[in-house]
């Protein structure tokens, strides 16, 4: 499976955030996409993950946080963030192996975060 993976900029001055729309695409489909947020400038985090359910368990997920990882590598940050719902186990597992460790359980939602 060849995917194509894309970067839209965007940006709110007032704010200082910034954020990019990562696109995953699949003969030009869009099979998932996740935000890729800088809070400040700093602090990024990954949110809104979503990969098409014909698609999953296939790479599309990995491929795509391992961009986004790669981007704030880029960017000379020094760590990533996310979160994730307690029921979501194949995310969680996902994400500790692409290194992320938990940082908060509040029993619905843990918080996760990955040293760069």
């Amino acid at each position: 499976m060849s995917i194509k993976i894309h970067f839209l900029p965007c940006h709110i001055k007032a704010t200082k955030t910034s954020w990019q729309v990562v696109t995953v695409l699949l003969e030009g489909k869009v099979i998932g996409s996740c935000n890729l947020s800088f809070w400040g400038g700093k602090n990024p985090a990954i949110e809104s993950v979503f990969v098409d359910p014909k698609y999953r368990n296939k790479g599309v997920g990995r491929s795509m946080i391992n961009a986004c990882i790669d981007e704030c590598e880029s960017c000379r940050k020094e760590s990533l963030y996310l979160t994730v719902n307690v029921k979501n186990k194949k995310a969680i597992k996902l994400y500790k192996k692409l290194g992320f460790f938990s940082l908060i359980n509040d029993g619905t939602t843990i918080w996760m975060g990955l040293r760069i």
